[in-house]
């Protein structure tokens, strides 16, 4: 089993040839814990956690690699799940959960190697689909993240009017008067909302 540390900054590999890449997913999920996936040949520890090697069956879409800051979204995708589990991730809190994804390269020529965070983000949905073969009796089970970055999720912003009844209490915790006086004015008019202009 390989080992690394993550490492910070850029790697020289100008003179490497046969370089070898893999990504590496760490998924935090509440009432779930935590997974460690890699697309790697070999299961693989990084700043001590072990990925378990899963191969073709786990896909990153690739991050753009900015030097600011910028809002960003990339998708991961999980085959082979087992069905037993499905009912287990159906039942988890996954929008909201945590993904850092990570790849590593490694020169085996020149034995240079290093590990590299290349996303942080949150889970802002996600698809669950399953495809059963005909005539095999087996069905396969995908899972597709959507994970945007801290900057897209804080790019967002609430719109519309408040309706929920917690939006009229003060600070103190009472009805906020001033926003029932309002609500009394308009009470009784006639306002023809959608009606023709006179």
């Amino acid at each position: 089993m390989a080992s690394y540390t993550t490492t910070h900054g850029i790697k020289d590999l100008t003179d490497s040839s046969g370089i070898e890449s893999a990504v590496f997913v760490k998924w935090v999920v509440t009432g779930l814990g935590t997974t460690l996936l890699s697309d790697y040949d070999q299961s693989t520890t990084i700043d001590g956690d072990t990925y378990e090697s899963i191969g073709n069956l786990l896909s990153v879409t690739a991050p753009r690699s900015e030097l600011r800051a910028s809002p960003a979204e990339l998708t991961i995708t999980i085959s082979g799940i087992p069905t037993d589990s499905v009912t287990d991730v159906l039942n988890s809190d996954i929008k909201g959960s945590t993904i850092k994804v990570s790849r590593i390269y490694e020169d085996h020529q020149s034995s240079a190697s290093g590990s590299f965070v290349i996303f942080n983000g949150i889970v802002t949905n996600y698809s669950i689909t399953d495809s059963v073969e005909p005539g095999s009796k087996t069905a396969a089970t995908v899972i597709a993240l959507t994970v945007n970055n801290i900057v897209e999720i804080l790019n967002r912003k609430t719109n519309g009017r408040k309706t929920h009844p917690q939006d009229f209490l003060d600070q103190t915790g009472s009805i906020d008067s001033v926003m029932f006086d309002l609500t009394a004015i308009l009470k009784d008019k006639d306002l023809q909302i959608g009606a023709p202009n006179k």
